[in-house]
């Protein structure tokens, strides 16, 4: 089991999808603007946004942008984990 961090723009269904996480011990929910307290952002990097592309719903974007997010994501985890207080 693993540490899940999901977040989202709200563009989509629910800014709160931590079903998707149900195979994790703990879930962290990223929110902004009506959060009062301190908050972390992450943003998609260059090769992210590159992946996405410029139609991001297209299916043949899905797996560039998975890579993506993954590497951005394994380079970043420190990072969060840090914020988060966990090791």
């Amino acid at each position: 089991m693993g540490v899940a961090v999901l977040g989202m723009d709200g563009g989509i269904g629910s800014t709160i999808n931590l079903h998707v996480a149900d195979d994790c011990d703990t879930g962290a929910v990223l929110a902004a603007a009506a959060f009062g307290g301190t908050a972390m952002g992450l943003f998609a990097d260059t090769e992210s946004l590159a992946a996405f592309g410029s139609n991001p719903p297209d299916p043949r974007c899905r797996i560039p942008s998975a890579e993506a997010g993954r590497v951005q994501g394994r380079r970043e985890a420190g990072g969060v984990a840090a914020f988060l207080g966990v090791r």
